[in-house]
Protein backbone atom coordinates (compact mmCIF):
# COMPACT_ATOMS: atom_id res chain seq x y z
CA UNK A 1 0.00 0.00 0.00
CA UNK A 2 3.16 2.46 1.08
CA UNK A 3 4.65 1.60 -2.68
CA UNK A 4 1.30 2.88 -3.95
CA UNK A 5 0.81 5.97 -2.19
CA UNK A 6 4.47 6.35 -2.89
CA UNK A 7 3.44 5.81 -6.57
CA UNK A 8 0.85 7.91 -6.67
CA UNK A 9 2.52 10.65 -4.94
CA UNK A 10 5.73 10.75 -7.62
CA UNK A 11 3.46 10.82 -10.81
CA UNK A 12 1.42 13.66 -9.48
CA UNK A 13 4.90 15.48 -8.37
CA UNK A 14 6.04 14.92 -12.04
CA UNK A 15 2.54 15.98 -13.81
CA UNK A 16 2.73 19.07 -11.83
CA UNK A 17 6.19 19.82 -13.04
CA UNK A 18 5.39 18.98 -15.79
CA UNK A 19 2.51 21.67 -16.44
CA UNK A 20 -0.66 19.69 -15.63
CA UNK A 21 -2.81 18.85 -12.64
CA UNK A 22 -3.83 15.04 -11.10
CA UNK A 23 -7.48 15.25 -10.00
CA UNK A 24 -8.68 12.08 -11.87
CA UNK A 25 -8.57 14.07 -15.17
CA UNK A 26 -6.32 16.39 -16.33
CA UNK A 27 -6.10 20.22 -16.56
CA UNK A 28 -3.66 22.83 -17.75
CA UNK A 29 -2.60 25.08 -15.41
CA UNK A 30 -2.66 27.85 -17.10
CA UNK A 31 -6.66 27.87 -16.65
CA UNK A 32 -8.61 30.69 -15.46
CA UNK A 33 -8.80 29.47 -11.66
CA UNK A 34 -11.54 29.92 -9.23
CA UNK A 35 -12.40 26.42 -7.14
CA UNK A 36 -9.84 24.81 -5.11
CA UNK A 37 -10.57 20.84 -4.88
CA UNK A 38 -8.68 18.57 -2.17
CA UNK A 39 -6.70 15.62 -3.17
CA UNK A 40 -8.40 12.17 -2.29
CA UNK A 41 -5.44 11.32 0.25
CA UNK A 42 -5.97 13.76 3.32
CA UNK A 43 -2.10 13.71 4.10
CA UNK A 44 -1.34 14.85 0.85
CA UNK A 45 -1.71 19.22 0.44
CA UNK A 46 -2.25 19.06 -2.88
CA UNK A 47 -4.84 21.54 -4.37
CA UNK A 48 -6.07 21.54 -7.91
CA UNK A 49 -7.94 24.64 -9.25
CA UNK A 50 -10.51 24.30 -11.64
CA UNK A 51 -12.03 26.80 -14.67
CA UNK A 52 -15.43 27.69 -14.68
CA UNK A 53 -15.47 29.37 -17.95
CA UNK A 54 -17.54 32.40 -18.98
CA UNK A 55 -19.83 29.97 -21.19
CA UNK A 56 -20.63 28.46 -18.00
CA UNK A 57 -21.09 31.52 -16.01
CA UNK A 58 -23.50 32.87 -18.80
CA UNK A 59 -25.88 29.86 -18.06
CA UNK A 60 -25.81 30.64 -14.62
CA UNK A 61 -26.39 33.93 -14.58
CA UNK A 62 -29.35 33.59 -16.62
CA UNK A 63 -30.76 30.79 -15.09
CA UNK A 64 -30.43 33.43 -11.62
CA UNK A 65 -32.16 36.04 -13.54
CA UNK A 66 -35.22 33.75 -14.44
CA UNK A 67 -34.90 32.26 -11.13
CA UNK A 68 -35.21 36.53 -10.02
CA UNK A 69 -38.18 36.75 -7.84
CA UNK A 70 -39.45 40.26 -9.11
CA UNK A 71 -38.52 39.07 -12.69
CA UNK A 72 -41.77 38.66 -14.93
CA UNK A 73 -43.64 39.26 -18.04
CA UNK A 74 -43.06 42.96 -18.08
CA UNK A 75 -38.79 42.96 -18.42
CA UNK A 76 -36.82 41.37 -20.40
CA UNK A 77 -32.75 40.96 -19.28
CA UNK A 78 -29.98 38.79 -21.18
CA UNK A 79 -26.69 38.13 -19.90
CA UNK A 80 -23.59 37.71 -21.54
CA UNK A 81 -20.17 36.87 -19.80
CA UNK A 82 -16.53 38.04 -21.41
CA UNK A 83 -13.57 37.26 -19.48
CA UNK A 84 -15.56 37.03 -16.39
CA UNK A 85 -17.47 40.11 -16.80
CA UNK A 86 -21.38 39.94 -16.95
CA UNK A 87 -22.80 42.08 -18.98
CA UNK A 88 -26.41 42.66 -18.79
CA UNK A 89 -29.22 43.71 -21.83
CA UNK A 90 -32.85 44.71 -22.01
CA UNK A 91 -35.22 46.33 -19.85
CA UNK A 92 -37.63 46.67 -16.62
CA UNK A 93 -40.24 47.88 -15.62
CA UNK A 94 -38.97 49.32 -12.38
CA UNK A 95 -35.56 50.59 -12.18
CA UNK A 96 -34.80 49.00 -8.75
CA UNK A 97 -35.11 45.62 -9.56
CA UNK A 98 -32.64 46.25 -11.76
CA UNK A 99 -30.22 47.18 -8.81
CA UNK A 100 -31.67 44.36 -6.68
CA UNK A 101 -30.85 42.25 -10.14
CA UNK A 102 -27.03 43.61 -10.28
CA UNK A 103 -26.35 42.71 -6.50
CA UNK A 104 -27.58 39.22 -6.27
CA UNK A 105 -25.76 38.90 -9.38
CA UNK A 106 -22.66 40.07 -7.97
CA UNK A 107 -22.50 37.89 -5.17
CA UNK A 108 -22.02 34.37 -8.35
CA UNK A 109 -18.98 33.08 -7.73
CA UNK A 110 -16.61 33.79 -10.54
CA UNK A 111 -18.52 37.36 -11.31
CA UNK A 112 -15.60 39.69 -11.59
CA UNK A 113 -17.63 43.08 -12.97
CA UNK A 114 -21.47 43.52 -13.71
CA UNK A 115 -22.06 45.95 -16.75
CA UNK A 116 -25.18 47.08 -16.39
CA UNK A 117 -26.83 48.32 -19.35
CA UNK A 118 -30.40 47.58 -18.36
CA UNK A 119 -32.74 50.49 -19.25
CA UNK A 120 -36.55 51.37 -17.78
CA UNK A 121 -39.24 50.70 -20.00
CA UNK A 122 -41.43 54.20 -20.22
CA UNK A 123 -44.38 52.69 -21.49
CA UNK A 124 -48.23 52.38 -20.17
CA UNK A 125 -48.49 50.44 -18.21
CA UNK A 126 -52.47 49.45 -19.67
CA UNK A 127 -50.93 48.92 -22.43
CA UNK A 128 -48.51 46.49 -21.63
CA UNK A 129 -51.07 44.36 -19.82
CA UNK A 130 -53.56 44.91 -22.54
CA UNK A 131 -50.46 43.34 -24.67
CA UNK A 132 -49.69 40.33 -22.30
CA UNK A 133 -53.75 39.16 -22.19
CA UNK A 134 -54.14 39.39 -25.90
CA UNK A 135 -51.29 37.31 -26.50
CA UNK A 136 -51.57 34.47 -23.23
CA UNK A 137 -55.40 34.55 -23.90
CA UNK A 138 -55.41 32.69 -27.04
CA UNK A 139 -55.30 29.03 -27.55
CA UNK A 140 -51.61 29.14 -29.29
CA UNK A 141 -49.96 30.64 -26.08
CA UNK A 142 -52.69 28.97 -23.68
CA UNK A 143 -50.04 26.33 -22.42
CA UNK A 144 -47.34 28.87 -21.81
CA UNK A 145 -49.89 31.43 -19.28
CA UNK A 146 -49.41 28.40 -16.33
CA UNK A 147 -46.22 28.18 -16.35
CA UNK A 148 -43.62 29.86 -14.14
CA UNK A 149 -41.58 31.45 -16.83
CA UNK A 150 -44.12 33.15 -19.23
CA UNK A 151 -41.41 32.64 -22.41
CA UNK A 152 -42.95 35.55 -23.93
CA UNK A 153 -42.43 39.12 -22.38
CA UNK A 154 -43.90 42.48 -23.36
CA UNK A 155 -41.78 45.76 -22.60
CA UNK A 156 -44.02 49.11 -23.43
CA UNK A 157 -41.27 52.35 -24.67
CA UNK A 158 -43.74 54.80 -24.95
CA UNK A 159 -46.06 53.64 -27.31
CA UNK A 160 -43.80 51.11 -29.10
CA UNK A 161 -44.35 47.54 -27.82
CA UNK A 162 -41.45 45.13 -27.73
CA UNK A 163 -41.55 41.43 -28.08
CA UNK A 164 -38.57 39.68 -26.48
CA UNK A 165 -38.35 36.01 -25.48
CA UNK A 166 -38.56 32.65 -27.10
CA UNK A 167 -41.20 30.56 -29.02
CA UNK A 168 -41.61 27.20 -30.43
CA UNK A 169 -41.63 28.22 -34.22
CA UNK A 170 -42.08 30.74 -36.82
CA UNK A 171 -46.40 30.52 -36.67
CA UNK A 172 -45.99 31.48 -33.23
CA UNK A 173 -43.60 34.19 -33.31
CA UNK A 174 -45.97 36.03 -36.23
CA UNK A 175 -49.20 35.04 -34.49
CA UNK A 176 -48.05 36.56 -31.19
CA UNK A 177 -47.18 40.07 -33.33
CA UNK A 178 -50.48 39.92 -35.22
CA UNK A 179 -52.50 39.36 -31.59
CA UNK A 180 -50.74 42.81 -29.97
CA UNK A 181 -50.80 44.54 -33.51
CA UNK A 182 -55.06 43.35 -33.59
CA UNK A 183 -56.07 44.30 -30.24
CA UNK A 184 -53.96 47.11 -28.86
CA UNK A 185 -53.78 50.67 -30.63
CA UNK A 186 -49.32 50.15 -30.19
CA UNK A 187 -47.66 52.74 -32.97
CA UNK A 188 -45.29 50.45 -33.35
CA UNK A 189 -44.37 46.84 -32.88
CA UNK A 190 -41.14 45.42 -32.72
CA UNK A 191 -40.91 41.69 -32.58
CA UNK A 192 -37.87 40.21 -31.22
CA UNK A 193 -39.11 36.74 -30.38
CA UNK A 194 -36.36 33.90 -31.33
CA UNK A 195 -37.11 30.55 -31.91
CA UNK A 196 -36.19 28.30 -29.35
CA UNK A 197 -33.30 26.38 -30.27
Amino acid sequence: MKKLVRSLLLTSVLCITAGFAVTGFLYPQNMDQNKIVPANDPAVEIFVEVNVSDIQLAEEVNAKIKDFVFYGVFDYVTADVVNGTVILNGWTHEMWIADVLVKKLSKIDGVKHIDNRLQQASGSEELAHRAVRAIYSDGMFEKYSFGAYPPIHVVVNNNTIILAGTVSSAIERERAAYLVDFKTNAVTIYNQLELNK
